[in-house]
């Protein structure tokens, strides 16, 4: 049963680092986007 429950727990933590790795990448590509977007709308 120790061993499942350390399973289980790594798994977890590589998920949740997993994401927050995925959530670091996105974050600074979609103010960006964001950011084009403002500018194309803008008259200049």
């Amino acid at each position: 049963m120790n061993v499942k429950n350390i399973i289980k727990l790594t798994k977890k933590k590589i998920e949740t680092i997993i994401e927050t790795v995925k959530f670091g990448l996105l974050n600074p590509i979609i103010p960006k986007i964001g950011d084009s977007g403002a500018r194309i709308k803008k008259p200049i």
